[in-house]
């Protein structure tokens, strides 16, 4: 549901870089909301409502990187630049689920323990690094200025029959 409401957002506003911040850093506060509500047994609405709130800000951060990705990155092709970002995050999650499966064999029983402290330093490098994130919007700046008085586009031998 929340991809499709930011989806025409985005498309309406072209605000790529916004969306991605906003995005993020409610998914932060849900994951330090959810970490206090892990605790406590009796926080079941705390633990569901931090999940379904995460669920809504994490779900249309996909598009949203895609696109920066992409316009920060032009003119390289949009394939190039999403699959390396997919590669990227593929590969990082492979070292991301050893890594956090070999904390939580090895772990204590407190809440504060090797793969929660590790859980909770990656999200706040994560949204440091996203926030500080500036890309800019090449492709769109491009696209606009091939546009002529008329709306048609520079250079565009689709009407020229």
């Amino acid at each position: 549901v929340s991809a499709g409401v930011v989806g025409p957002i985005m498309d309406a506003t072209h605000a790529y870089n916004r969306i991605l911040k906003v995005c993020i850093t409610l998914a932060t506060a849900c994951s330090f909301a959810l970490f206090g509500s892990l605790g406590a047994p009796d926080r079941f609405g705390w633990v569901l409502a931090a999940f379904g709130v995460m669920g809504c800000c994490v779900m249309p951060l996909l598009p949203v990187a895609m696109e920066c990705g992409i316009e920060s990155t032009y003119p390289v092709g949009e394939e190039s630049s999403t699959g390396f970002l997919m590669n990227f995050g593929n590969v990082s999650s492979i070292v991301l689920t050893f890594t956090m499966g070999w904390l939580l064999d090895n772990q204590t029983c407190s809440m504060f323990n090797a793969a929660s402290i590790t859980f909770l330093v990656l999200v706040v490098v994560m949204w440091l690094l996203i926030l500080s994130y500036n890309g800019g919007y090449h492709r769109l700046h491009a696209e606009h200025a091939k546009l002529l008085p008329d709306g048609h586009v520079a250079g565009d031998k689709s009407d020229d029959f």
